[in-house]
This record gives structure tokens, sequence and C-alpha cells, in this order.
């Protein structure tokens, strides 16, 4: 087995604007208080080392401060046995999450997110902002939300707490 792990940063400022989309891998955005950082964190094991180091695809534009996060381009992910993506914004983030078989949770973020998931679980708390979820085969659970609340599955549940 072969661990890969490697973190990404960028200098960003509040009000972020992040869009990530995600395939086999879950994904965990975190808000920060007083950071001007966004930084990617990867952690996969696989079966064997026949991977491309490269495997994140990024984009900042800085004058609009927008960050593009795409895992799903990457060879050799059928080696992957566990994945898991952290990623650390300041606190002032919006977001739009695309997520395909992979986990999905947002924390500690004050802005708009949106989040449009298949088959894996959506959790999302402490968000002060406007939240919208698509999901497919994904169960959704909200807790501890000041906005709006839109939420749309099919084949599954919903909590909100």
């Amino acid at each position: 087995m072969y661990n890969l792990e490697k973190t990404i940063e960028f200098e960003v400022k509040k009000y972020l604007y992040l869009e990530c989309n995600t395939e086999n891998i879950g994904i965990n955005l975190i808000g920060k208080k007083e950071t001007n950082t966004a930084k990617i964190k990867v952690k996969i094991l696989l079966s064997k080392k026949d991977i491309n180091e490269n495997l994140i695809i990024t984009d900042f534009d800085k004058e609009e401060n927008r960050l593009y996060v795409d895992f799903t381009k990457f060879e050799g992910k059928d080696n992957i046995l566990k994945a898991d993506i952290t990623i650390e914004v300041p606190l002032e983030c919006r977001s739009k999450i695309k997520s395909e078989n992979g986990k999905v949770s947002l924390s500690n973020l004050i802005g708009e997110q949106s989040i449009i998931s298949e088959n894996g679980p959506v959790k999302a708390e402490n968000i002060e902002g406007n939240i919208n979820i698509k999901t497919e085969n994904s169960m959704i659970k909200i807790s501890s939300v000041i906005g709006n609340i839109t939420c749309e599955t099919e084949n599954s549940m919903i909590k909100i707490s």
C-alpha cells in the first residue's frame, strides 16, 4: 500500500468563491477564523503507487477571489482504497460543490453554499447563509444554520436540526 499526502495553499481574501468537483473522494470544507489562505489537504491510500502525483486540477483567479478545484480527471483512481480531501478557507466563503460517490461535509462558513451530490451523504453545520442541496441516493443532514435551506433528494432522507 502507498500513502499519498499533499497540501496546496493559495493566498486568498475574505468572501472567497470556491467551486469544487469530486468523484469517488470525500470532501470536507471548513471555515477558519482569521485566515487569508485556502489550504487543500489531500490524503489518499492506494493499493499501488500507480497514480499521477498531479491529481488535483486547480485554478485561482486572484482578481475575482475565485478558486476552482477538480478531483475528477486524474489517472490511477481505480487504485484508491481510501481518500479524503480537506479544504480550509476563510469563514466568509461561498461554495458550489459537485460530488459523485463521496461524502460532502461543510462547517463553519458564512455565505451561500450550493451542493449537488450523487451516492454520498451531505452534512452541513454551523452555516450563516443560504444552503441549496440537491442529491440522489444521498442522505442530507443539516444543523445550526442561519439562512434559507432548500433541499431536494431522491431515494434518501433529509434531517434538519
